[in-house]
């Protein structure tokens, strides 16, 4: 009698194993079928490009990023010393001599 309720036990959960595999692939290739694309390409993106190097433009933004010295005497001056002072310390005593 007991090995009659597990074989029928096994049975079962091997029913449902078997209707959730099948759901599980069934939903799978539903959702393949109807899976919108991530992105749109435009035909401008998969036009072809001109392998020409424009070397009058290059030039032309070599001048542009090049400063001449003029423009670098308008830049003000404004040095910003990176040490602290000895006596102006962020720590209370560190200014200070110890006393012997």
């Amino acid at each position: 009698m007991i090995k009659k309720d597990v074989s029928q036990d096994i049975l079962l959960v091997l029913i449902s194993c078997v209707v959730v595999i099948f759901s599980w692939i069934g939903f799978d290739v539903y959702q393949a079928f109807n899976k919108k694309p991530l992105f749109q390409v435009d035909e401008k993106q998969l036009s072809t490009l001109n392998p020409d190097i424009d070397f009058p433009a290059l030039d032309h933004l070599k001048q542009k990023l090049s400063p001449t010295q003029e423009d670098l005497s308008k830049i003000p001056d404004q040095r910003v010393s990176s040490f602290a002072s000895p006596e102006k310390s962020a720590s209370p005593g560190a200014g200070t001599k110890p006393k012997l």
